[in-house]
């Protein structure tokens, strides 16, 4: 379902800010620490996967590579995940068709690839996006997804009428998109508690999701303004005011540019409970007031409080509200760096308030860079002597992956990187503007809380776990590639019954590995724990035990592509290719894309004893209504000519002769009117032999050859088929792009210099790795990310 930001805010102040019944009916849990446990339950039944791809660099031309290495790790601890062994990589463009499909072998949580952008690729917004097939059975909101952009300084030179239109088209929308303003309330704890000093925090964006600087006035429904408030950063911003009884608030907001908007404050509770939070260096402190006295409505004065960081509980606490307030604090020794979620629970054990907390200790500035020029191969280039200090303290082994870019421009200082996904953005499931600001300046504090209050929990909702109605399992954590299929007995309805399968990879003609199973009583099939790299030859041959009449078809599942629109954000960009360009001529375009949800065709292949021949019709291919084999053979024969009843292929041979082909059925030689009176639902293929393949048949050949296979003597032979398969991406070694350098100078492009996925620090934590400078670059910038075995992540960028 498409979803723009509008929605996305309408959703997420419905979340955080719908007022939450005060007395509501007590469910099953009897204790705060029965809550906790089935948490911990759902967090250990269903334990969620992180994947964070490292790219080169964000912005591409087309024709050079996306280098990347992929990170899966647990998303709890962040120890790499070493249980799966497949990750799905797709490049989808702007309509959601796959561009690239790879398919990666994990190896203890890590592995890498690169992605060949061919040079007819159109210049475009795309997406790259990962995940397992284990992560399918949750929200596809927390699959892995990074929005590149690929130029294309030619595309103009080849482009259709047709597709400059959509170019414009696609720019008008975006630039509606950027014009349309959107603005929502976020009450601090969720709800506005009436008589009580309550914070509300706001998120003015446009339709892309970009913040925008606002200004705006609140309005009681006298008409009485109430104060004036401001955006702090990126369009958020928070205020405090008292609302009274009876009454209802409106703000008026002013955007840039001049529009305005009139937006209602959330509905006001009469009675309830006001959570507010901060941190400090000691930690998270908590508090909670109310407007009611519990004894009045002959309720308990106890509530709870419990705090989780990415599902897993650290802190929870039994309070009192003593004088419409409790206070306490979760110190900082008792947590994670990440999103620590605090919900509170009243004596009913029902969630009535809840609020999200930046946690940041700057853990992962523990990568040091020193670079010196040095010469490699006699030519001019970098030596970098890295040091990891986790690696060093902790005696633990890490992967990290480095990127080195040439720019004619200032390099981006606030992009997404492991840190920013692995701690923030993977567990709101939103996509934040400039995220690295919120770890690298000191400033910044005020600002993420300003991020944790316009956002919900999204990994879970506690009625889910409350009630244990846990997400049904329909996917699996793969280990090797799987193939799945049916033996179908095509000649009748009845079923193909258990049968012995065997499975030939096959690599350039040359065997790779065999395997052999069972099928079902309903002919279902799976070959598992397979693995083979690159393009194979699948052969599937059934095995018969007994001689039965019928035709066996072989059919492979083919895997599903799981699609979704392309939501555009505030990182998509307007296109260029507006028109043609002086070089414009009439080509053809290769096709790019990877075909999706079709059925898997096996490559089929004859079983002839008299060779190649030079056309099969498969009467289970046509698709009109067949009843006699003449129309076959008017209809699907090449060549084939019929007057008067004379049936010829190649044309007049000799005046005292026959000029009609020989006929045959299933290897023997008949008369043209019995191969004419066989019922076509009989016949499995018909093999034309027509050129010089009929010499095979000497003197009997020479006006051609018609054979025909009936489906009985094909059910004596024994049924294959072959599949053209894909399988794990087989990585190679980076290489310097030809593209010439003006084309990324003059699309602004970043060049990679040098790619390095597996930097593998030795027991003391230091590497050093060189690298040539093929160009001279105004700026160059040198990114370094990874993680630990202990799941600690590192992340350093150094800019020259």
């Amino acid at each position: 379902m498409k979803t723009d930001i509008k929605t996305l805010l309408i959703i997420t102040l419905f979340l955080i800010s719908q007022p939450i019944p005060l007395f509501a009916q007590k469910q099953g849990n009897n204790s705060i620490l029965e809550v906790a446990e089935t948490l911990e339950k759902f967090q250990t039944g269903y334990p969620d996967q992180k994947v964070y791809l490292h790219t080169d660099k964000g912005e591409y031309i087309a024709g050079e590579a996306i280098w990347l290495k992929a990170y899966m790790t647990d998303a709890n601890t962040h120890v790499p995940d070493t249980v799966s062994t497949n990750l799905n990589v797709e490049l989808v463009n702007i309509s959601g068709e796959p561009v690239a499909i790879e398919l990666l072998r994990m190896r203890n949580g890590y592995s890498h690839a690169n992605i060949g952008l061919p040079d007819s690729l159109p210049e475009g917004n795309y997406k790259l996006r990962a995940y397992t097939n284990w992560m399918r059975n949750f929200n596809s909101d927390f699959f892995f997804s990074k929005e590149i952009f690929i130029h294309n300084p030619i595309e103009e030179n080849f482009v259709r009428f047709r597709g400059i239109w959509q170019n414009r088209r696609f720019n008008n929308r975006l630039a509606d998109k950027v014009e349309t303003m959107q603005f929502a309330f976020f009450p601090e704890g969720g709800n506005l508690v009436e008589g009580l000093k309550n914070r509300v925090a706001f998120k003015a964006a446009n339709s892309l999701g970009a913040g925008q600087d606002i200004t705006g006035r609140l309005f009681d429904n006298n008409g009485n303004m109430i104060l004036e408030f401001e955006s702090k950063h990126n369009g958020m911003g928070v205020f405090s005011f008292t609302p009274e009884n009876g009454k209802k608030y409106k703000a008026k907001i002013k955007f840039p540019g001049g529009q305005k908007k009139k937006v209602n404050l959330p509905g006001i509770l009469t009675e309830g409970y006001l959570l507010t939070s901060n941190i400090d260096n000691e930690g998270i402190n908590i508090t909670v007031k109310s407007n009611f006295n519990p004894k009045e409505y002959n309720i308990s004065k106890d509530l709870y409080i419990l705090a989780h960081i990415r599902d897993k509980p650290y802190f929870i606490e039994k309070g009192t509200i003593e004088n419409g307030i409790f206070q306490t604090s979760i110190p900082s020794d008792n947590l994670s760096p990440g999103v620590c979620h605090i919900t509170l629970f009243d004596s009913n054990l029902l969630p009535v308030a809840e609020r999200l907390v930046f946690v940041n200790d700057n853990g992962f500035d523990k990568v040091s860079v020193d670079v010196k020029e040095t010469l490699v191969d006699n030519k001019a280039g970098l030596s970098a002597e890295l040091f990891f200090e986790s690696i060093e303290n902790e005696q633990t082994e890490g992967s990290y992956s480095m990127s080195v870019i040439g720019l004619d421009k200032p390099p981006d200082l606030h992009n997404s990187n492991i840190v920013t996904y692995l701690l923030l953005t993977s567990d709101i499931g939103k996509t934040l503007e400039n995220p690295w600001y919120y770890f690298s300046s000191p400033s910044a504090e005020e600002a993420i809380d300003l991020v944790m209050m316009t956002h919900g929990w999204r990994r879970f909702d506690w009625n889910d776990i409350l009630t244990e109605e846990f997400p049904e399992i329909e996917y699996d954590m793969q280990t090797g590639i799987t193939l799945s299929g049916k033996v179908d007995a095509t000649a009748s309805g009845r079923k193909a019954g258990e049968q012995h399968i065997e499975l030939s990879l096959k690599k350039e003609s040359e065997p790779v590995d065999a395997y052999s199973t069972k099928t079902d009583e309903n002919g279902y099939f799976t070959f598992s724990n397979l693995d083979y790299e690159g393009m194979v030859t699948a052969e599937f041959t059934v095995k018969r035990e007994n001689k039965r009449f019928r035709t066996l078809d072989i059919k492979l599942k083919a895997k599903d592509f799981y699609s979704e629109d392309f939501s555009k954000s505030f990182l998509t960009r307007p296109l260029t290719v507006l028109s043609r360009g002086d070089d414009w001529e009439r080509v053809s375009r290769p096709e790019i894309f990877v075909k999706a949800q079709k059925p898997l065709r096996p490559e089929r292949k004859s079983i002839s004893m008299y060779g190649t021949p030079d056309q099969i019709v498969y009467i289970e291919d046509i698709q009109a209504n067949i009843t006699s084999m003449m129309q076959v053979l008017r209809s699907h024969v090449r060549g084939l000519r019929e007057d008067r009843g004379i049936i010829t292929l190649r044309g007049k041979s000799s005046i005292h002769m026959s000029n009609e082909p020989l006929f045959m059925i299933d290897g023997t030689t008949v008369h043209k009117s019995s191969f004419l009176s066989l019922n076509p639902d009989e016949v499995e293929r018909i093999e034309v032999f027509s050129g010089p393949s009929a010499a095979m048949f000497g003197i009997r050949g020479t006006n051609g050859v018609l054979l025909a296979y009936t489906k009985k003597t094909m059910a004596e032979r024994i049924p294959y088929v072959n599949y053209v398969l894909k399988g794990y991406t087989k990585p190679s070694e980076f290489y310097y792009s030809k593209i010439d350098v003006d084309k990324n100078i003059q699309t602004g492009t970043p060049k990679t210099i040098f790619w390095q996925p597996e930097i593998i620090p030795d027991e003391n934590g230091y590497v050093k790795v060189k690298f040539p400078l093929k160009d001279e670059w105004k700026y160059i910038k040198i990114i370094v990310e990874g993680i630990d075995n202990n799941g600690n992540i590192s992340f350093k960028s150094l800019d020259m």
